[in-house]
């Protein structure tokens, strides 16, 4: 019997295998040392066959599958696509160290969802990740982070 699960799983693996094969068409240059443009393309078009293939052929447990999100699960996900949509415009106009330490910390309580996080510790997370990303991107690998229009 072909479930949703096999037909999906197929279908997921056979967009992995032709994002493999077009990965490797990405002309790359004979004299480069680094992995290339190709190398990411490969590895998700890979990972993706050999998730799909998974799905699709692994033994169903007889039990009746329990829905993806709940009410609250829902709310949360537009929540949180709503505050990813403000994130960016504030990156434009605050620029990334104003942002992101604020993003950052509405969505740890977001996706908390019902567990006791304390204000103080979403904070010091929000700040040692901005502080990690900006060096991170800022002085290791040298690209500059938007720095806002306003400020």
């Amino acid at each position: 019997m072909i479930t949703k699960d096999r037909i999906g799983g197929l279908g997921f693996a056979l967009i992995g295998i032709i994002v493999s094969v077009m990965a490797t068409q990405i002309s790359v240059q004979p004299n480069l040392t680094e992995p290339g443009p190709r190398l990411f393309p490969l590895i998700a078009g890979f990972g993706m066959a050999i998730c799909g293939l998974g799905m699709a052929f692994q033994k169903s447990s007889g039990q009746k599958g329990q829905p993806f999100l709940d009410a609250a699960g829902w709310k949360r996900l537009g929540v949180s696509a709503a505050t990813l949509i403000l994130y960016l415009i504030g990156l434009q106009y605050l620029g990334f160290l104003i942002s992101t330490p604020i993003f950052t910390f509405a969505i740890v309580l977001i996706l908390a969802g019902g567990k006791k996080i304390r204000v103080v510790t979403a904070a010091i997370v929000a700040l040692i990740t901005t502080g990690a990303l900006y060096l991170l991107f800022e002085r290791v690998f040298s690209i500059f982070l938007p720095a806002g229009k306003l400020f």
